[in-house]
């Protein structure tokens, strides 16, 4: 059994000594072995792309944190995704023309996950600020009062969270 301060020499040895116990544990966690293979492949495709494995001194832990990340990002994919869909299902009644392609759909779902990425590192403050402003449409007054803030301190959130959500859209074009 491979120890868990030994440093992978590379790719192979990382994924030949723990690819199985990460499987396992994801395994158990998701109760789905469908589940698991996905996201250990996603684990490892992830390590791949962006990892320097010089540096990794205890790789299960590691990989634990980039699967666990994962996870949390497919949930939030799946979360927004299914918003969105009842949102497309609210319209549709309302409007019976409306029917967005797949394409749109998953084109949608991709940029409202790359807002979410961009508001989760603003405060909690200008975060409620942004999403009050372009999702319920309020205005700078009725948000000021709502956070109990200045007029000139919602404008900075405000700007705050455009300023986060065009640096993610940069990185994604430079990607």
């Amino acid at each position: 059994m491979p120890s868990d301060t030994v440093e992978p020499k590379n790719l192979t040895t990382l994924y030949v000594d723990h690819h199985g116990w990460l499987l396992g544990w994801l395994h158990h966690r998701l109760g789905c072995g469908h589940k698991a293979a996905d996201l250990t492949q996603d684990t490892f495709e992830r390590v791949l792309t962006r990892a320097d494995l010089t540096t990794v001194r205890e790789p299960r832990p590691w990989l634990l944190t980039i699967a666990k990340r994962l996870l949390i990002d497919k949930s939030r994919r799946a979360r927004l995704e299914t918003a969105y869909l009842e949102e497309c299902q609210a319209l549709a009644e309302a409007h019976p023309t409306f029917a967005p392609s797949a394409e749109a759909i998953c084109e949608a779902v991709s940029i409202l996950e790359k807002i979410a990425l961009a508001l989760d590192g603003l405060s909690p403050k200008a975060r409620k600020a942004f999403l009050l402003r372009h999702v319920d449409g309020l205005k700078h007054k009725q948000i000021a009062q709502q956070l109990s803030v200045s007029k000139t301190m919602v404008q900075r959130y405000l700007v705050q969270g455009l300023v986060a959500c065009h640096a993610v859209l940069q990185e994604e074009a430079g990607e």
